[in-house]
């Protein structure tokens, strides 16, 4: 079958608009807009002001970093799939008071994940906010009184910086982030606790009903259901952060 020319028009102009998706996906992000703060301000999952740069072998260094291309990260959530792939994360921010003001980097990341962050003021000077890998302890990371990552920083009055997060190798690559004040991050931290704690009671009547058992019929299965429990309070209470937060309840900074 022979094409006209008002088909092969058709057929150009449907290649366009499936393309255009694709091309908008991977806009360079040089002139990515600045997250402008206050004291007051708590802004969760800024993934509008964010760019990505993927490190497939593992290998960027933060200087290399700084220098690098970004591309805009447009999708509704840091969510990067089951990779093997460490990611670059950069987004700028901009106190807009005439004083100083403090915020957190709040972050979903709990201690055993990978996960570096930086911050680069406009003068040129690097601040290690985090580093959180296998040469770092817990105590020593900044706010470890949270059962999440968190880091806090100080930005002087009309200052902008840059913020760089290196985070994860291995499993799903997904990251929710937050710009927020430490109340926020307490309030938080409290209503996990709350959510948590009859979770752990349960366990815990569980662990001495069965104790009780055991005591009065000498029967070791009793025994080893005590032992099941208590496994399943140190295993929740490591999965939900809040065995590291009691190792160390009052954190370094």
């Amino acid at each position: 079958m022979m094409l006209t020319r008002p088909i092969i028009r058709k057929l150009i102009g449907l290649f366009i608009l499936v393309s255009c998706p694709l091309q908008f996906h991977f806009v360079n992000a040089a002139d990515q807009a600045s997250l402008q703060l206050s004291s007051d301000s708590a802004i969760l999952d800024p993934v509008d002001y964010m760019s990505v740069l993927v490190d497939p072998f593992n290998s960027i260094e933060l200087e290399e970093a700084i220098s690098a291309s970004y591309q805009s990260l447009n999708n509704n959530s840091i969510d990067f799939g089951f990779t093997k792939d460490k990611h670059w994360l950069k987004f700028s921010v901009e106190n807009i008071e005439p004083n100083s003001i403090n915020k957190v980097i709040s972050t979903s990341a709990r201690f055993m994940r990978p996960l570096d962050v930086y911050l680069r003021r406009e003068n040129g000077e690097i601040e290690t906010l985090l580093l959180n890998n296998e040469t770092n302890t817990f105590p020593s990371r900044p706010l470890s009184q949270f059962r999440l990552l968190a880091v806090e920083f100080t930005l002087e009055a009309q200052e902008k910086a840059e913020i760089f997060i290196n985070f994860g190798a291995g499993g799903r690559a997904t990251l929710i982030l937050g710009v927020t004040n430490i109340d926020q991050v307490v309030k938080e931290q409290n209503f996990a606790l709350v959510a948590f704690l009859p979770v752990a009671m349960i366990l815990l009547t569980l662990v001495f009903v069965n104790l009780f058992h055991f005591i009065s019929v000498r029967d070791f299965a009793y025994g080893g259901y005590v032992l099941y429990e208590i496994n399943n309070i140190i295993n929740l209470s490591h999965v939900e952060g809040f065995a590291c937060t009691s190792s160390n309840p009052l954190g370094q900074s």
